[in-house]
């Protein structure tokens, strides 16, 4: 018998007993029960490990294990016992004994809103939210308006993004690059390549995207219309 001191080495045994909080005799009465059915045949674990059929079974709620050492893990941390690790959301009353089960089920509230604005009704995650959205925006007025003319666009966060409008159309891009390149090849001109298949009225300014809408067409031949597409706009 392994003894429990705390000057003993620290069996995985040891470590079982610890994180269940079972007591010393009922460890024991586990440990003694085990070392007879290994004394009647010591290579029944592995035996069984071969055979399909579950023959551990808990003699207190029925569970029934493919080996021995899992029925002792049952029966040690989980028969009779209450789930100790408990969701924390409100109104949830999952439990679990598992500190990964809980991981995993918390994860799913990660869309659930479950604290809501007395004034507005808007719903939060947590009370840090709620108090913030409380604080900032709720009943206030956005400050912030979009720095383009004639827009009427406001937020409650500062615009500090440079926008760069197209002043022919009014399309805004992020860089002056790509305005420039709007304005001499796409502003103001027709879409230059058009859909090969007669009954299709697809245009668009890049040969990339009419291959991509291409693959629309599951009811032809694609590989002969790739080939045209090619030949057409070399």
């Amino acid at each position: 018998m392994v003894p429990f001191s705390g000057d003993a080495e620290e069996t995985p045994e040891v470590r079982v007993r610890k994180d269940a909080g079972v007591s010393l005799p009922d460890f024991e009465l586990l440990l003694r029960d085990q070392a007879q059915v290994h004394a009647q045949d010591p290579h029944q674990d592995h035996r069984k490990s071969h055979n399909n059929s579950k023959r551990f079974d808990c003699n207190d709620c029925g569970k029934v294990y493919m080996s021995w050492a899992a029925l002792r893990k049952h029966r040690v941390v989980y028969c009779g016992k209450e789930p100790r690790r408990q969701c924390p959301m409100i109104n949830c009353s999952y439990r679990t004994y598992m500190k990964g089960n809980l991981k995993t089920h918390i994860f799913s509230h990660r869309h659930v809103k479950s604290i809501f604005c007395p004034v507005c009704g808007k719903g939060y995650k947590n009370k840090n939210s709620l108090n913030h959205h409380k604080l900032n925006y709720c009943g206030k007025e956005p400050r912030f308006k979009c720095p383009i003319e004639n827009c009427l666009y406001k937020t409650y966060t500062k615009i500090t993004e440079v926008v760069y409008p197209c002043e022919k159309c009014g399309k805004i891009y992020k860089k002056l690059n790509s305005k420039n390149c709007h304005k001499s090849k796409y502003c103001g001109k027709e879409p230059k390549f058009h859909c090969p298949i007669t009954s299709c009225a697809f245009r668009t300014y890049l040969k990339s995207n009419l291959k991509t809408h291409i693959l629309t067409h599951t009811s032809h031949d694609q590989r002969y219309l790739y080939q045209l597409i090619d030949n057409l706009y070399q």
